[in-house]
């Protein structure tokens, strides 16, 4: 399911935004883009700074990936030697 699908199941999230004066369906799409960016924790990062490619899914899995590094650094200590000594490689060459 697409976003503008999904945004077009919520019936009654929609009927009460068009009371509130959200007219337009690209106002309606700006509502839930500002709140689910709100959520994912990118609403400083510039639009256009934003990869098209990146689905919502995916940046939410990015930030649930780093909140779990953050809550439990002793699960991931591995993966994250291995990414030093890539990079010092990298630094070699």
């Amino acid at each position: 399911m697409t976003f503008t699908e999904w945004i077009n199941t919520q019936e009654d999230i929609c009927s009460k935004l068009r009371e509130q004066g959200y007219e337009e369906k690209n106002d309606i799409r700006k509502f839930f883009n500002d709140r689910i960016r709100c959520i994912l924790n990118t609403r400083d990062i510039p639009l256009k700074n934003l990869s098209p490619k990146r689905s919502y899914e995916r940046i939410f899995q990015i930030n649930r990936d780093n909140e779990r590094k953050w809550f439990f650094p002793e699960l991931f200590k591995e993966d994250d030697e291995e990414d030093n000594t890539e990079a010092e490689e990298k630094e070699k060459n």
